[in-house]
């Protein structure tokens, strides 16, 4: 290469924008020094090849700028910053929502001002939604068949809420049962039958794909927020120990389950607009993390939020429905011979874990962090006590041994 049509390369690689050149006629210009220039240059640049040079150093140009433009497009560019607007505007629990397949409409159900749980029908652009004929149910899914998936006379069960789940028209009309103890439920697109969570006996979760076909199970592991794509279902294992941590796993019917993530203070999943992806949300430290993880295992995160926001569906364009809350957690206690309640709660740590004997102290933990604590010792004023703590590396123990503990 010509020792100047080298500078002139040189020149555009510069590491700072500042020293390329500032525009095409800059660049123009330089080519045409280089051509006009009298100096023996070797083949392929030879006198004679003059057009040939100046063709050669733009191809080098427009190279380096294809290959900046391709690494901008390869990333996406900036990602855009999501955009939210509120849908509901009760004060109470919402439960759960998803889009409505084949249609504007967004069904959810909510406890507004302490009421039972009532399925609503919203049209986008709307703000009255439509109360269904369902009192008591708790939207669990929608299908491409214009029915809903409900949960009735619901008990509490290892954190979960489980009842009688039953397909509601939302058109209007009589609803069908599925199962006496289920807990999530999922539809395919095909509108075959569904993929469901139920309670087997001994206590033991399973997973049904249609109902009444095992697909997993039984056994104690917790099986969480079913959602089909095609012949797989994505889905959160964990176990009762740690109810929300454990893993994001994808199986298809006749395989076997397959992790892709492990993740932390998780509220929900859904698969993610071109189905090579499942987007999850998690909440831990006051900080909710939307996340994506693609079948090979690799995340990103697509947002952060200041509080409590819950994935619950994904349409094919990519907009997301979700759940924002704010919860005030408390800790009270009476001590012996008072007669009223006193506020124990002390910065973060809201959730009392130990009583000590004499009723005088209490050891208190942040919510989530703690899993379980017990005296190791007696003594007149404030023995030892031993508490376990999750950590990202197993469980730590903590033993605390001074006479008298503040907190």
């Amino acid at each position: 290469m010509p020792p100047a049509l080298q500078r002139v390369l040189q020149h555009c690689l510069e590491k700072d924008p500042a020293h390329r050149f500032q525009d095409a006629h800059d660049l123009a210009f330089a080519l045409g020094n280089i051509a006009d220039s009298a100096a023996p240059i070797t083949a392929p640049f030879a006198s004679r090849n003059r057009r040939t040079t100046s063709l050669w150093a733009a191809l080098a140009v427009l190279i380096v700028l294809g290959a900046a433009l391709g690494g901008w497009a390869f990333r996406g560019g900036p990602a855009p910053p999501p955009t939210f607007r509120k849908l509901t505007f009760g004060s109470g629990a919402i439960d759960g929502a998803r889009f409505v397949p084949g249609s504007r409409d967004i069904a959810y159900s909510a406890r507004w001002q302490g009421t039972p749980s009532t399925v609503y029908l919203l049209r986008e652009g709307s703000l009255e939604p439509r109360a269904l004929e369902a009192p008591g149910a708790m939207l669990l899914g929608t299908s491409s068949q214009g029915g809903a998936a409900v949960l009735t006379r619901p008990v509490l069960y290892n954190g979960l809420l489980v009842g009688t789940l039953s397909v509601l028209p939302l058109a209007g009309g009589g609803t069908r049962e599925v199962s006496r103890a289920a807990t999530a439920v999922d539809f395919p697109a095909d509108g075959s039958g569904p993929c469901l969570v139920a309670v087997a006996k001994q206590n033991q979760f399973q997973l049904e794909w249609p109902p009444g076909e095992i697909l997993l199970g039984p056994g104690r592991s917790i099986l969480r927020n079913p959602r089909v794509r095609g012949s797989q279902v994505a889905f959160l294992q964990s176990t009762p120990a740690s109810f929300a941590e454990g893993e994001i796993r994808v199986m298809a019917k006749g395989g076997q389950p397959r992790p892709l993530a492990r993740c932390k203070g998780f509220t929900a999943l859904a698969w993610g607009p071109g189905g090579d992806e499942i987007w999850f949300s998690t909440f831990d430290g006051g900080e909710s993390r939307i996340q994506a993880v693609t079948l090979q295992g690799r995340t990103r995160i697509l947002a952060r939020y200041p509080g409590r926001l819950e994935l619950l569906d994904v349409d094919p364009s990519g907009r997301c429905l979700a759940i924002s809350s704010s919860q005030l957690r408390q800790a009270f206690g009476r001590a012996p011979g008072a007669g009223q309640d006193m506020d124990l709660t002390w910065l973060d740590a809201q959730t009392p874990q130990a009583l000590l004997p004499d009723g005088n102290q209490v050891l208190l933990g942040r919510s989530g962090d703690w899993e379980m604590s017990d005296r190791v010792s007696l003594s007149s004023t404030c023995g030892p006590w031993l508490a376990v703590r999750p950590s990202t590396s197993g469980r730590e123990a903590w033993l605390r041994t001074s006479a008298r503990t503040s907190g």
